[in-house]
């Protein structure tokens, strides 16, 4: 049974984060985090383009509240289905440390 090399995997996430960058990217991390720059903005992970979500808004503690795009993405995100109005959605929660993974679409 190998181990898992959390050494690699930082290296690893490192280095997309990087090249995303340097394709000119602008990540979540890289903007002040209130809700006037942020709120509605689309964004999409560097690791799996597949997950895609948006900003719903900002708490003041620095987290992003998300409502995430499909069943995939909320599904990798540990989401919640709750109702807004008469839809449903999909709402986790990003932490400061996580919003350099995603960047805006």
């Amino acid at each position: 049974m190998a181990c898992f090399d959390s050494v690699a995997w930082n290296r690893a996430r490192s280095d997309r984060i990087k090249a995303s960058r340097a394709a000119g990217k602008v990540h979540l991390d890289a903007v002040p985090r209130y809700v006037e720059t942020m709120r509605g903005k689309s964004f999409s992970c560097v690791h799996d383009g597949l997950e895609r979500g948006v900003v719903r808004t900002v708490v003041n503690t620095g987290e992003v509240v998300v409502h995430w795009a499909d069943e995939y993405s909320a599904t990798k995100n540990l989401a919640t289905q709750m109702m807004e109005g008469k839809r449903p959605v999909w709402q986790s929660w990003l932490s400061p440390s996580d919003l350099k993974d995603y960047a805006f679409a």
